[in-house]
């Protein structure tokens, strides 16, 4: 499944492309938030960053039991030839998620992916397709 997220930044289009794959796996809807912990990741390449993210987000709600409903970038840097970002994650439980769940998400691939200014530029968009 393709997801894009899109911003005037590339934090915001990463929390973006964050938000469209929560959307594959548990249902919108107004949830009791909590911190459930940070993604800090590196990549060579902005694409290598989103990917990193991405399974990032999908590792830490995994070892916690987790459903992750939104997330915040907190930093996107460049330094040495490399980018680096920290975020944080929130999320649910499992179990109080219940039937809300939808799909899981394995992974985030990097067919397809691609993040680059838009054709409006002031709009980054961040692609990938996702293994359900």
């Amino acid at each position: 499944m393709g997801i894009l997220g899109w911003g005037q930044s590339v934090a915001e289009a990463f929390e973006e492309a964050a938000a469209a794959m929560f959307d594959l796996m548990i249902e919108p809807g107004e949830y009791k938030q909590a911190v459930i912990g940070e993604v800090a990741c590196n990549g060579n390449t902005l694409v290598e960053l989103l990917i990193e993210f991405l399974n990032g987000i999908l590792s830490i709600s995994d070892r916690k039991e987790m459903a992750a409903v939104c997330v915040d970038v907190e930093r996107i840097s460049m330094s040495d030839g490399g980018w680096s970002l920290e975020s944080r994650v929130f999320g649910i439980s499992r179990a109080e998620a219940g039937g809300n769940l939808l799909t899981e998400v394995k992974a985030a691939t990097y067919y397809g992916s691609s993040v680059a200014k838009g054709t409006d530029p002031d709009r980054w968009e961040a692609k990938c397709v996702v293994d359900l």
